[in-house]
């Protein structure tokens, strides 16, 4: 698990799953997929994580149907983890924290 993802499993209220690839939160309607892209300033030596959250809601026939998307890029893991659980909670329309 890349180091944002897990610092950002850490500070958020969900109970999320980790896929090899992003962090995964399911309830019995919603399906949230967090994942993180790197890019790197070569001229400054540094890199910078964008976090991309998906929201999808579970249809009758038990597939997901895409919703709310968002990209950040808040270099402040605490105020990066209140931002997309205000997102999801704004998404679903309630707080989906366990």
């Amino acid at each position: 698990m890349s180091k944002g993802l897990d610092q950002l499993r850490e500070r958020l209220p969900l109970p999320t799953v980790f896929t090899g690839r992003s962090l995964v939160c399911i309830s019995q309607q919603w399906r949230v997929e967090i994942s993180e892209q790197t890019s790197k300033d070569y001229a400054n030596s540094t890199s910078r994580s964008t976090f991309w959250v998906k929201v999808s809601e579970k249809l009758e026939d038990g597939t997901y149907q895409a919703g709310h998307e968002e990209v950040f890029a808040i270099d402040d893991m605490g105020r990066l983890a209140e931002e997309i659980d205000r997102f999801i909670t704004h998404a679903v329309g309630y707080s989906p924290r366990a």
